[in-house]
């Protein structure tokens, strides 16, 4: 189970968000531009602190504010994906895959390059560098970030929502198509 209960003073706004999910799905929080949304997912991937409140998964804490608990990004074992592409120029998109999955052992991973590619789309560019990408080829490529390096099962994405707006904050979920 994910939870998320917290509070956050960013300027003259004030972030309180308060959700859990109780089995693994695909959640998608919406809103209008400066709603909170990247704020919410960069609290949970442990990017930006949050005042008060509680971010655990599956019974383990990564930030409570009573308990002065507070894990670094780093040791959440989570995936973040930011709406800007972070890929090496330097690197071909295979190596570019490869380098999140270098850094953990092979049983710790839950997915093969393979895998990967053909969840993503992508099996036909690995021989490119970024810069002979398209924008869309490049989101794909570069949203393989969490995929191996989420231990936890928690992954975090932020794409962006261009022109939408109904108003408020919402979060809906559903299940994942496996």
């Amino acid at each position: 189970m994910f939870k998320i209960d917290v509070e956050k003073q960013l300027g003259n706004i004030l972030i309180k968000c308060s959700f859990e999910i109780a089995k693994p799905c695909i959640t998608a929080i919406c809103g209008c531009s400066g709603a909170g949304k990247t704020s919410i997912i960069n609290m949970a991937a442990g990017l930006i602190t949050p005042d008060k409140g509680i971010i655990s998964y599956n019974g383990r804490e990564f930030y409570n504010s009573e308990k002065k608990i507070n894990i670094p990004a780093n040791k959440r074992f989570t995936g973040c994906v930011f709406q800007e592409s972070r890929l090496f120029p330097n690197m071909k998109v295979k190596k570019n895959l490869l380098y999140g999955m270098m850094r953990k052992s092979p049983s710790s991973l839950n997915c093969n390059l393979d895998d990967v590619c053909s969840l993503l789309g992508i099996s036909h560019l690995l021989e490119r560098y970024p810069q002979n990408l398209s924008g869309g080829e490049k989101q794909r490529t570069h949203q393989r970030d969490p995929l191996p390096a989420s231990q936890s099962g928690a992954a975090f994405l932020r794409r962006g929502t261009a022109n939408f707006c109904h108003g408020a904050l919402s979060i809906s979920g559903r299940a994942p198509d496996l």
